[in-house]
C-alpha cells in the first residue's frame, strides 16, 4: 500500500504515512482482519510507535474512532523534514468560524451595554432635569437636552408626537388601541384591543374584538376594573354582564361554587395581584418613593479626573441613598411578582432586595459627570468595584451629540453618530465593523431601522387626535403581519352594566345555565 499524498510505501496495517503523516486509506472490511504484522527489524523506513491494539483488533471505516487517534508524534522522528506532521483528515480542522455570527453576537452585546449606560444616563437626567432645582449640574443636563433637541429641529411631526405623549403621561390617563391582521392560506383573523386607563381614579376599561371574515362574525370581550371589582361582558355570547369582587378574592373564590368547580383553594398564586389592584394607594406610595430617591441624589464638585475624557471639565461626583432605592424597589416589585414569578411571598422578596442593596453598598460604586466650558455634560463615568469601568463621551464638534463614544474598561465598545438631515435625522451605532442605522424621514413620517446583514424594518408614524399613531409590518414566520398602535388622551371609560351578576355568588346550577347559554350561542356561529 502506498501513500496517496507522497507515494511512500506504508507497511501493512499502518494507519499513517511514515514520511508525511497522511492518513492511509483503509477500505471498510465486512469481517475482522488479522492483527497487523510488525515489520522486520531491518525495514528501511522506521515506523513511528502506534498505540497498542487489543489481541483481536477490528479495523473498520468508522470515522469517529479514527479521529480520536492522535497520529502526530510530539518528538521529531527520522522521517521529520522540518515541517509539522499533520494527518490529512485533520488538516482541514477546525472549520473557520463564521464571522457573521460572531459579529452579530458582539453587536448585540454592545447594544446591551449601550442600554445599560442609557439607563444610567436616563436616571441622571431624571434626577437633575425633572426635579425642581436649579443647581449647576441640573443646568448642564438641561443644556445637553437642548443640544439633542436641536438635532430634531427638522422633525415637526415627530416632535409633536413626543409632546403629545409627554402630556398624556403627565395627565396619568389615556387610551391605547392595538390592531393586527393575521392571515394564512385559509383564514384571515383581525384582532383589535382597546385599553382605557385613569391612574388618578385607579380604574381601567377595555375591549378586545376578534373576527374572521367568512368564518365567524366579530366577537368582543369587554372589561372594566376598579379597586373593588372586575366586570366582564361578552355581548354576542352572553346576555348578562358578570363581575368578580377583588377584595378578599382568594377566600371568596375558594368558598364559591365556581371555586369548587375549578378545584381551587384560598392559596391562589395570583392572590397578591388582586390585592395590589385593590390597593388604591399603590400609585401614591410609588410616587412618594420615587420622590424620595430623587431627593436623595446629590452632586458634589470634585477634583477627580475622568479617565479618557478630553478638555478642561468640571467634574461632579454623584451619590444616591441606596436605602431609598431599596424602598422604591420594594414598593414597585409588588407581591404579585413574587407569587407569579418566584413562588414566594412579599417578605421573601423584601429579603432578596435587602441582600441586593447590601451587596451594592459593600461594593465600590462611583459615578462621575463631566461638564465642559459651555455648561453641557460631555462625559459620564461609572465604576463598579476595581474591575469594571464604563465611560460615555459626547465628542461632537458642532453638536456634542454628533459623535458619542462608549468605552468599557478602556476599550472602545461602540461609537454613535447622530446627524440631522434635510427631512429628519440619521443615527448610526458602529461596533466591531458592523453598523446599526436608524433613519427618520419626517416628511414621509417613517422611521427605518437597518441592522447588519441586509435586514431592515420600518415604522410609520403620525400625530393624530392629539396623540400618536404607529404602523408597522412585522415579519413573523415568513409573513408580514400588519400592526398598528394608537395612543390618545382618555375620552371615557365604559363601566359596563350597573346590574352585573356576581359570579362568586352563583350556585352550581346557575353556573351550568351560563355554560348552556354560551354553548348554544357558539353553535349559531358554526
Amino acid at each position: 500500500m502506498f501513500c496517496g499524498r507522497c507515494g511512500t510505501p506504508i507497511p501493512e496495517g499502518g494507519l499513517f504515512c511514515p514520511r508525511c503523516g497522511a492518513k492511509a486509506e483503509v477500505p471498510a472490511q465486512p469481517d475482522p482482519i488479522p492483527a497487523p504484522q510488525v515489520p522486520p527489524a531491518d525495514t528501511a523506513a522506521p515506523v513511528p510507535e502506534e498505540p497498542s491494539f487489543p489481541a483481536e483488533p477490528s479495523v473498520t471505516a468508522a470515522p469517529v474512532e479514527q479521529e480520536n487517534v492522535s497520529p502526530a508524534p510530539e518528538q521529531p522522528g527520522p522521517f521529520a523534514q522540518g515541517e509539522p506532521v499533520i494527518p490529512q483528515d485533520l488538516s482541514e480542522e477546525p472549520q473557520p468560524q463564521k464571522p457573521k455570527r460572531k459579529s452579530k453576537r458582539l453587536l448585540f452585546a454592545v447594544i446591551a451595554a449601550v442600554l445599560v449606560v442609557a439607563l444610567l444616563a436616563g436616571g441622571l437626567v431624571y434626577a437633575f432635569v425633572l426635579r425642581d432645582s436649579d443647581g449647576p449640574l441640573e443646568t448642564a443636563f438641561h443644556n445637553t437636552g437642548e443640544q439633542f433637541s436641536a438635532l430634531l429641529e427638522n422633525c415637526g411631526t415627530l416632535n409633536k408626537i413626543l409632546d403629545n405623549v409627554s402630556e398624556i403621561a403627565e395627565d396619568g390617563k389615556g387610551s391605547m388601541l392595538i390592531g393586527a391582521s393575521i392571515a394564512d392560506s385559509y383564514v384571515s383573523v383581525d384582532v383589535s384591543a382597546r385599553y382605557d386607563y385613569d391612574m388618578n381614579k385607579n380604574e381601567a376599561g377595555g375591549e378586545v374584538n376578534i373576527s374572521a371574515p367568512g368564518y365567524i362574525p366579530e366577537l368582543s370581550v369587554r372589561l372594566y376594573a376598579n379597586e373593588d371589582e372586575l366586570r366582564l361582558a361578552l355581548p354576542e355570547l352572553l346576555k348578562d354582564t358578570y363581575s368578580v369582587p377583588l377584595k378578599d378574592f382568594p377566600e371568596k373564590l375558594a368558598n364559591s361554587a365556581l371555586g369548587e368547580l375549578l378545584g381551587v383553594d384560598d392559596e391562589l398564586s395570583f392572590s397578591a395581584l388582586t390585592q395590589s389592584v385593590s390597593n388604591a394607594d399603590l400609585m401614591t406610595s410609588l410616587e412618594d418613593e420615587i420622590q424620595a430617591v430623587t431627593d436623595s441624589v446629590e452632586a458634589t464638585e470634585t477634583d477627580k479626573k475622568i479617565p479618557g475624557a478630553k478638555g478642561d471639565l468640571t467634574v461632579y461626583s454623584v451619590t444616591v441613598d441606596w436605602d431609598a432605592v431599596g424602598k422604591l424597589m420594594k414598593a414597585y416589585a409588588s407581591s404579585a411578582a413574587v407569587s407569579m414569578q418566584f413562588g414566594g411571598s412579599a417578605e421573601d422578596l423584601d429579603e432578596e432586595i435587602d441582600g441586593i442593596i447590601a451587596e451594592i453598598k459593600a461594593t465600590k460604586v462611583e459615578v462621575l459627570v463631566g461638564v465642559n466650558k459651555d455648561d453641557c455634560v460631555t462625559a459620564m463615568y461609572l465604576g463598579i468595584g476595581d474591575d469594571t469601568e464604563v465611560l460615555l463621551l459626547f465628542e461632537g464638534k458642532e453638536n456634542i451629540w454628533n459623535e458619542v463614544t462608549l468605552l468599557v474598561d478602556g476599550d472602545v465598545a461602540a461609537k454613535g453618530y447622530f446627524e440631522p438631515t434635510k427631512d429628519g435625522f440619521r443615527f448610526e451605532i458602529e461596533a466591531d465593523g458592523e453598523s446599526l442605522v436608524l433613519e427618520c424621514d419626517d416628511r414621509a413620517g417613517e422611521l427605518t431601522l437597518s441592522i447588519p446583514y441586509g435586514d431592515s424594518y420600518s415604522i410609520r408614524y403620525d400625530a393624530e387626535d392629539n396623540g400618536a399613531a404607529f404602523y408597522a409590518d412585522l415579519p413573523i414566520d415568513g409573513e408580514n403581519i400588519p400592526l398598528e398602535l394608537h395612543l390618545m388622551p382618555l375620552q371615557k371609560i365604559d363601566r359596563l352594566s350597573g346590574d352585573a351578576i356576581d359570579l362568586l355568588s352563583l350556585s352550581e346550577n346557575g353556573l351550568k345555565m351560563i355554560l348552556v347559554e354560551l354553548y348554544g350561542n357558539l353553535q349559531k356561529f358554526q
